[in-house]
């Protein structure tokens, strides 16, 4: 009985100490697993600082790189749009008020293939363009800038080559709708003088010889004494089939010289009692003018070209400012310059 006791006792005491080695081993295996972690997390906590800073490091020179990269290729690469900060369309129009005839301008000014006459902003123009140009003759403007810059009339006339101001605007080879062109320089002046030579010595008198006179423009008289000059297409209405002239009767300027008053084709040069058209016209040597210009005939006054943007008229001005959308007439031979405040004054004036 006391073996049996003294067997069970021993098989206790087997099993405590059996139990106390298994949760000492534990405990030690338990240390040693944390120890193990912290050496792990030691350790990659040591390796990691180097290979986040390589990451931080890639990513800034990608960035730098990236972004230098950008701004070269904003600054140097040559395609159609990549480097234009401004890209405009407008248009401009000549119009004959004689016949209400537009004109187109030509194509291709601003170009190697065209009127390129000014470079002096061909720096803020596209490759192989003025920043104004044409492309065809629907008169549409390219206004093309690869930086921010303001364009106005008398920087595309420049370009163009022709003059542009208030009494004056050249248009070289602009088109008629049916194909005809029109070049020249149209100016504004004044009628030249019809005076009537009271003495016939062909000088003029400025206390016997005026002749008052329709113009668009005051019209210039020459100094006492000047030479006058004949012109046979300069004839009046005769009111009593006299052939002398007097002051109430109109004297016209004969363009076609039928010698019969056409109101669409011969001017008033003076007014009179009559101005009937078909009226027979009669002829007063001593009816004369002075020649201004020297070209042997008498010219009768030129209004002053209008520039409108359909809804004002206003008179050429070199510093007015080209925009996107806006569509110009330049009218010519209108008597649209009286609406406008002041007039539009004559060229050299």
């Amino acid at each position: 009985m006391i073996e049996q006791k003294s067997l069970r006792a021993l098989k206790a005491d087997s099993h405590i100490q059996l139990d106390k080695r298994i949760e000492n081993d534990a405990l030690k295996g338990s240390r040693r697993r944390k120890y193990a972690w912290e050496s792990f997390a030691k350790m990659g906590s040591r390796k990691s600082r180097p290979f986040s800073h390589k990451i931080i490091l890639a990513i800034v020179v990608i960035a730098v790189v990236g972004l230098f990269t950008y701004f070269y290729y904003i600054q140097n690469v040559d395609s159609a749009n990549s480097s234009i900060l401004i890209d405009w369309r407008l248009k401009i129009t000549f119009n004959d008020a004689r016949t209400n005839t537009n004109y187109t301008l030509p194509a291709y000014i601003g170009t190697s293939s065209g009127a390129w006459s000014n470079h002096t902003l061909d720096a803020f123009g596209p490759p192989g363009y003025s920043p104004m140009s044409t492309r065809d003759t629907s008169s549409t403007i390219w206004i093309q800038s690869t930086e921010p810059a303001v364009f106005n009339f008398g920087d595309f006339f420049n370009v163009w080559g022709q003059e542009f101001n208030q009494g004056c605007v050249s248009y070289a080879g602009i088109l008629e709708s049916h194909g005809s062109t029109m070049a020249g320089t149209y100016c504004s002046s004044a009628a030249e003088p019809v005076i009537y030579d009271v003495k016939g010595n062909n000088l003029y008198d400025p206390t016997t010889d005026n002749v008052s006179e329709v113009s668009d423009l005051a019209v210039q008289m020459p100094s006492a004494g000047a030479t006058l000059s004949s012109d046979s297409h300069i004839l009046f209405i005769s009111v009593g089939s006299s052939s002398v002239w007097n002051v109430n009767e109109t004297v016209v300027y004969d363009s076609d010289g039928d010698r019969v008053y056409n109101p669409s084709t011969d001017p008033i040069i003076h007014p009179g009692a009559n101005s009937t058209a078909g009226a027979a016209l009669s002829s007063d040597l001593r009816l004369k003018f002075y020649d201004w210009n020297g070209n042997g005939k008498w010219d009768a006054s030129v209004p002053p070209p209008v520039l409108s943007d359909g809804t004002t008229e206003r008179c050429l001005g070199r510093g007015i400012n080209l925009s996107n959308g806006k569509d110009w007439l330049i009218i010519l031979w209108s008597g649209l310059y009286r609406e406008v405040s002041g007039g539009c004054p004559p060229s050299g004036s």
